[in-house]
């Protein structure tokens, strides 16, 4: 999705509680959670603690997620209806198309790490923290270029038709194939080598299956929630916005779990 599932509070926690383990967050939650059951590893047996807590935010910050979509499909109607915003997408579009791939990192710095730390000063979540500002900024912006490169690659796969069929067939890919075997698990990593130190022993966990069921399975559905939809705005545009929109619904992603978090 772009995309992260979650953002990362690399201090100490993930946010919502996403990136403690799986038995840190069952005897933080037993009391909340007492009916829920764990059989096998495996969730469509029962619902893990992580995902409830997964569900839980989505009910509970929904509105704030619609609104923020039905803004970026006010966005899309504008450009496609607004001369003067298809000047200035248009012009935006050009200067993303002439930085290339190092553009598509600054963005993704900007987007993922800039953005959101100003929104943590901001709710005094955090005082600054310019080693944490470089390393998420590293991560979005290797994230970055991966969007950017999925995009390409749908583009000569699939065409650059906005009929239904097609915009589906890139949600799905999207949403189904590279959020959660590449940019998910990428950032989830990341961000838990950080939280482990920088060492190498932590490797041996992250490249498990218990690993990617405990951390990064748990957070698609509030991905999906979020992204779903702005994923189909997304491939309705032209090419050389489609990462630019998508960078700017990423910055409000990003804000979003910032104030997500501070109502906790």
């Amino acid at each position: 999705m772009q995309r992260v599932a979650v953002r990362p509070d690399i201090d100490g926690v993930m946010n919502l509680g996403l990136g403690e383990s799986r038995s840190e967050y069952e005897t933080k939650s037993a009391g909340s959670l007492h009916g829920l059951h764990l059989t096998a590893g495996w969730y469509p047996l029962d619902i893990s603690p992580l995902l409830q807590k997964n569900l839980d935010t989505i009910r509970r910050n929904l509105a704030p997620m619609l609104l923020i979509q039905v803004a970026a499909a006010f966005l899309v109607w504008a450009y496609h209806n607004l001369a003067n915003v298809q000047d200035l997408a248009r012009a935006i579009g050009e200067s993303k198309t002439k930085g290339g791939l190092p553009a598509a990192f600054l963005a993704g710095f900007i987007a993922g790490a800039v953005v959101a730390e100003a929104a943590k000063l901001v709710t005094k979540r955090a005082t600054f923290n310019g080693v944490r500002l470089l390393w998420v900024g590293f991560v979005y912006g290797v994230v970055g270029i991966l969007i950017d490169l999925l995009y390409r690659f749908q583009a000569h796969w699939f065409g650059h038709g906005t009929d239904i069929g097609t915009l589906t067939t890139k949600m799905l890919v999207d949403m189904l194939i590279f959020s959660p075997f590449l940019s998910f698990p990428f950032a989830s990593a990341m961000f838990g080598w950080w939280k482990a130190g920088f060492k190498s022993s932590f490797w041996k966990r992250a490249l498990t299956w218990a690993y990617y069921r405990d951390e990064v399975l748990p957070t698609l559905p509030l991905g999906w929630a979020f992204w779903v939809p702005m994923v189909y705005l997304t491939y309705s545009l032209p090419l050389a916005l489609q990462f630019p929109f998508s960078m700017l619904a990423e910055a409000a992603w990003c804000v979003l779990f910032v104030f997500m978090v501070a109502g906790e």
